[in-house]
């Protein structure tokens, strides 16, 4: 299992609640598959949040970080994407920088065989993720706001277990920042919490 099946799995089984798990097991699988179409589902439902705010997302000077091919909310369109996870994606409208993403003089750049490179986009940017895997991801997100918007959500289905938990880890993420608005929605059944920031 490679990293980016790991990070999933590991949101997968937080999602379902803490139990033993057969990774062989058939009904394990057959409970993934179920989980990423729910996924998917409430991918939709986020987006329709997001076009709330009127961002400006199908261009490339918005940028999804961090996310691969299942969980990614911009696989169509022009957003640009940067993660490591799409070395086997075939060819799509937006640009796509393959290489672990870093944060470093207040700007997102990208790791390539060793080597940091900036990206190649001009004017004002929108960063965004979305149910980070691990919180820690967003510890210099708070430089980018000196520039640029940043935009960092969590959603999903309300009966998952870690619906509270992922709640809590982005208003802490949000203390770090001097200016932000705090937006949610309850859709039906899929919860979505968003923190949006812009430079001042």
């Amino acid at each position: 299992m490679g990293e980016y099946e790991s990070n999933l799995m590991k949101q997968f089984k937080a999602a379902i609640g803490s139990r033993k798990f057969d990774p062989e097991s058939k009904f394990l699988k057959e409970e993934y598959d179920h989980w990423v179409k729910d996924l998917n589902f409430s991918k939709s439902k986020y987006l329709k949040l997001l076009k709330q705010f009127r961002l400006q997302c199908d261009n490339e000077n918005a940028i999804e970080v961090g996310k691969g091919p299942v969980d990614s909310l911009f696989l169509d369109g022009k957003t640009t994407i940067v993660s490591p996870y799409f070395k086997d994606v075939k060819e799509r409208a937006g640009l796509t920088y393959v290489g672990k993403p870093i944060v470093t003089n207040d700007e997102l750049k990208y790791i390539e065989n060793d080597t940091i490179k900036p990206l190649d986009i001009q004017g004002g940017r929108i960063y965004l993720t979305q149910n980070v895997y691990d919180i820690n991801e967003l510890s210099k997100w708070y430089r980018l706001v000196k520039r640029d918007t940043v935009v960092v959500g969590v959603f999903g289905r309300i009966f998952d277990s870690d619906m509270s938990k992922k709640i809590i880890e982005i208003k802490e993420f949000a203390k770090q920042l001097d200016n932000y608005t705090y937006n949610y929605g309850d859709l039906g059944s899929v919860y979505c919490y968003t923190i949006v920031s812009k430079k001042k």
